[in-house]
C-alpha cells in the first residue's frame, strides 16, 4: 500500500517519467537562443573540420571543457599530453603515442546522458558552486568486466590537459563495494527486485508545474512501473575531488545532455546488503 499521494502519483505517471525509459528528448524549437560558445559541432560524431576552434569560455570550468573535448577529435589530440602514460591493473606502464590514440571517449559522446557518483546530497550542492578545480578525473566504469578506465586531467596555464590513463579493478576503487553491487543490480532483474527497499521514497516533477515536486513513497513492486530502467552495461563518473568516505550511502546522478533531465538514485547499505531507497527526477 502506498503511504501517501498514491492517487496523485498514478495520475501523473504517464507524463512524469518518460526519461526513465530512455525516451529521446524533443529537439529545441526553431529560433531558440543557443550559446554558441558552448557548441563546437552539430553531429554526434567526432569532427575534424578545419574551422573548429576551442572556445575560450570552455576552459573556464571542467564541465564546459569536457563537453567540447569528447566531441572533437582535433581537440582531443591538442589536449592530450603525448606520449600519454598508461598504467595497467598490474601496475605495468606503457606510453601511448599520438598515432595510437583512438576515440577513447565514445562512452560519453555516444549516449544521451552521463552519470556521476556522489556520497551525499551536500556534495552535489557544493559542486554547483565550486569551479576552482585544477585536477579532475573522468571514469568509464565497465560493469560486466568490473574494470575502471580513469582519465586524469590537469589544468595547466589555464588549459585542461589529459595527462594519464589508468586501468583499475573495482577492488582498487574507494567506491568498489558499491560498484560490485551495482553491476549486478543493473543486469539481474531478480537481484534488483530483491535489493529495492520495501518502500521507496519518491520525489517526482509535477507535470502541471515544473517548479514543484510530488513527494511520497511507493512499494517495491511498483518501482518498475515508475522507473523501468537503470543505467547498465557501463556508466561514467566524474571525480571533482568528492570523497567516498561514507561506506553506507551512494547516490547515482543521471543527467541528460542538452536538456534538463536529471534523475537521482539513492542507495543505502544496511548490514551487508545495498538497497535502493529513494528515486528523484
Amino acid at each position: 500500500m502506498v503511504r501517501k499521494d498514491w492517487y496523485l502519483l498514478i495520475l501523473v505517471l504517464a507524463t512524469v517519467l518518460g526519461s526513465c525509459g530512455g525516451k529521446t528528448p524533443a529537439p529545441e524549437e526553431d529560433g531558440a537562443p543557443v550559446d554558441s560558445s558552448l557548441l563546437i559541432v552539430e553531429s554526434d560524431t567526432l569532427s575534424e573540420e578545419p574551422e573548429e576552434v576551442m572556445p575560450v569560455k570552455a576552459d573556464g570550468t571542467f564541465d564546459d571543457f569536457l563537453f567540447n573535448f569528447v566531441r572533437s577529435a582535433r581537440l582531443q589530440r591538442e589536449r592530450v599530453r603525448f606520449p600519454l602514460p598508461v598504467v595497467m591493473e598490474d601496475s605495468t606502464r606503457h606510453m601511448m603515442s599520438e598515432e595510437d590514440w583512438t576515440d577513447e571517449f565514445y562512452f560519453l559522446s555516444d549516449t544521451e546522458f552521463y552519470t556521476i557518483l556522489w556520497n551525499s546530497e551536500q556534495q552535489i550542492e557544493e559542486q554547483k558552486t565550486d569551479t576552482a578545480e585544477s585536477t579532475v578525473s573522468v571514469e568509464q566504469i565497465l560493469l560486466v568486466s568490473q574494470e575502471i578506465r580513469r582519465y586524469d586531467f590537469q589544468r595547466k596555464q589555464g588549459k585542461w590537459m589529459l595527462v594519464r590513463l589508468r586501468h583499475l579493478p573495482f577492488e582498487a576503487d574507494p567506491a568498489g563495494d558499491f560498484l560490485k553491487f551495482y553491476s549486478r543490480f543493473a543486469s539481474d532483474s531478480l537481484y534488483r527486485e530483491a535489493h529495492i527497499a520495501p518502500y521507496v521514497a519518491v520525489s517526482l516533477l509535477d507535470p502541471s508545474d515544473d517548479m514543484q515536486h510530488i513527494e511520497g513513497s511507493i512499494e517495491r513492486e511498483q518501482f518498475p512501473i515508475f522507473c523501468p530502467e537503470v543505467p547498465s552495461v557501463s556508466i561514467s563518473n566524474i571525480l571533482y575531488g568528492q570523497p567516498y568516505d561514507n561506506p553506507s550511502r551512494m547516490i547515482l546522478q543521471k543527467t541528460g545532455y542538452g536538456n534538463e533531465m536529471q534523475e537521482l538514485f539513492t542507495f543505502a547499505k544496511q548490514g551487508r546488503d545495498w538497497h535502493l531507497v529513494k528515486y528523484e527526477n
